[in-house]
């Protein structure tokens, strides 16, 4: 039972890693505002107004990480360590994985999770110290006001992590603990399917509670992808209920795109 409340708070921690990315300020601030003209005495030379900085990540990408556009103005993500791609919707903003975002996510998952540390304490012992490989965020939701926005994460769980469970183990797993470790939340859908590659996946669809806002009730849906001889790459796609379903079917496509070159 022990390894697999070490997997199933693994599996929670990217969970949660989905809800955290909307407290962190930069992910929001995507556009500097340009700055208003004023009018000016024309015997007055007047300087121009300095541009504000625009809020960036310091630390560098993980390395084997890159983005690339397609010429349609999708967004292609390669993982080159780990040997597969996706291609994402010109409306979403990519950010490749780094030191600096991990360590940000993880203080929000322990400070609201305290349980979960122990699990970041296990991936990192593990040789998952760089779990975390990419996010995502849709901004076109942005446009209509919307406080939280769709997001995606991607991370690895390595095989020391997964503990020798099978897909179908995973899932069960997850299905049976998820709930009891995130109050008010259900498992809505769960299984396996057969991806356009002919490899298997899992998957499970959870509602709970947004941790910066009670009243806001969001749905998650967490692919399970086999990487052979690493472990499994997890995919989760966050969004408020209210927009699951009209927004899931791009998660979905994004899914679809998957492809593993090694």
């Amino acid at each position: 039972m022990k390894s697999n409340l070490r997997l199933v708070l693994s599996v929670a921690v990217l969970a949660i890693a989905s809800l955290a990315c909307q407290s962190i300020p930069f992910l929001r601030a995507t556009e500097t505002p340009t700055p208003t003209a004023t009018a000016t005495a024309t015997i007055t030379p007047t300087a121009a107004p300095t541009e504000p900085p625009t809020p960036t990540i310091t630390s560098t990408p993980l390395p084997d990480t890159f983005t690339e556009e397609n010429p349609d103005g999708s967004t292609r993500i390669i993982d080159m360590e780990y040997g597969y791609t996706f291609s994402l919707p010109e409306n979403w903003l990519v950010l490749e994985g780094n030191s600096s975002l991990q360590e940000q996510l993880e203080d929000f998952a322990v400070e609201n999770y305290p349980n979960v540390q122990d699990a970041i304490d296990l991936l990192e012992s593990q040789g998952n110290e760089d779990f975390l490989r990419f996010m995502a965020m849709d901004l076109s939701v942005e446009e209509t006001g919307a406080d939280f926005l769709p997001n995606i994460s991607m991370a690895v769980l390595g095989e020391d992590v997964l503990g020798g469970f099978s897909l179908q183990e995973l899932v069960e797993i997850s299905v049976e603990t998820i709930p009891r470790m995130f109050e008010g939340s259900n498992i809505i859908d769960q299984g396996t399917f057969i991806h356009e590659t002919g490899d298997e996946f899992g998957f499970i669809v959870i509602s709970l509670p947004s941790v910066s806002d009670a009243q806001v009730v969001v749905q998650q849906k967490q692919i399970y992808i086999p990487l052979p001889g690493i472990g499994v790459l997890t995919v989760t796609f966050t969004t408020t209920a209210d927009l699951y379903n009209e927004s899931v079917a791009e998660f979905d496509e994004i899914v679809s795109s998957f492809s593993l070159d090694n």
